[in-house]
């Protein structure tokens, strides 16, 4: 496994056009602890070559025509530079690659009640009625009010199930578990909800032992690294290129915590500031399965 300095250094990213400077990119980096890059001389790791396999595309529930129109060879043009940041590079032919690179984009997709309103007021009748049945005659039939806080209920739980679906898929869930454990609800936790139960724009790079998926045919990640912005506001075609150089400081890495790289001002100049990397969460045992989508 990469280690690295709790504080890690990055580059505020100048913000291409269609992307809002306001928008921070979550960036959930894993490795496995078997996973050590040897480094040169100059402390740099030494060169490890790869080929990429297409993942899955996921559609969402937005229309966004760059999204649409984006093919799986514009997602690799945009990585190769920045995965040479971590001395990653392609090479061909493919039997002879040390790793193989697995990768999944697109935008999450989330839980619209359509009937919210109808129910909320369908509930609010159901109690009044109750209410006003039981300061007539002391009794009343919960039976309505009951229906229709079971229905509510469904709701929000759908709504949940979207939302730890869009964690595992984007690097959340360990995060979101260790603050769901409190006895109330986190600002941590509020927000992060908050931001899962939204379109998320998302580039997921798995990288796999190349030889290992060749002799055995299963293997199981050597690395994940899970990049993700807020797609209200913003568009793909300018959030890829800051996903992909958000990536270019974490791919190959080990963080236990998630993290956030804020965009700049896209008339300013590029800054460096230093992100405090805080908190510990155990890490998860990696898949046991051939590379395959992530669910």
């Amino acid at each position: 496994m990469a280690l690295l300095s709790p504080r890690l250094i990055f580059a505020l990213l100048a913000v291409p056009a269609g992307l809002r400077a306001a928008d921070a990119v979550a960036v959930s980096a894993t490795a496995i602890k078997d996973y050590v890059r040897a480094t040169d001389s100059a402390g740099r790791p030494v060169l490890e070559s790869y080929v990429f396999a297409e993942g899955r595309f996921f559609g969402g529930r937005i229309t966004d025509r760059g999204l649409e129109k984006t093919a799986f060879a514009d997602i690799a043009r945009a990585l190769v530079p920045n995965l040479a940041k971590q001395n990653y590079f392609p090479v061909k032919p493919a039997a002879e690659a040390d790793l193989l690179l697995m990768v999944h984009w697109g935008a999450t997709d989330t839980y619209e009640d359509p009937q919210r309103e109808f129910t909320v007021a369908a509930a609010q009748e159901a109690a009044a009625a109750f209410s006003a049945a039981q300061q007539i005659s002391n009794i009343a039939d919960p039976t309505a009010l009951n229906f229709e806080l079971n229905a509510m209920a469904t709701a929000r739980q759908s709504a949940r199930s979207s939302i730890d679906r869009n964690a595992v898929l984007l690097g959340y869930a360990r995060n979101l578990l260790r603050e769901r454990r409190a006895a109330e609800p986190t600002t941590a936790e509020i927000t992060m909800s908050q931001e899962l139960n939204e379109e998320r724009y998302f580039v997921i790079v798995m990288a796999y032992d190349n030889r290992t998926v060749k002799k055995d045919h299963k293997a199981r990640p050597l690395w994940i690294t899970r990049l993700s912005i807020r797609s209200p506001g913003n568009n793909f075609t300018g959030a890829l290129p800051v996903l992909a150089e958000v990536g270019a400081e974490v791919f190959g890495h080990h963080f236990d915590d998630l993290i956030k790289v804020k965009a700049s001002d896209p008339h300013g100049s590029v800054k460096l500031h230093e992100l405090e990397i805080k908190g510990a969460v155990a890490e998860p045992p990696p898949p046991a399965n051939p590379p395959a989508t992530p669910k």
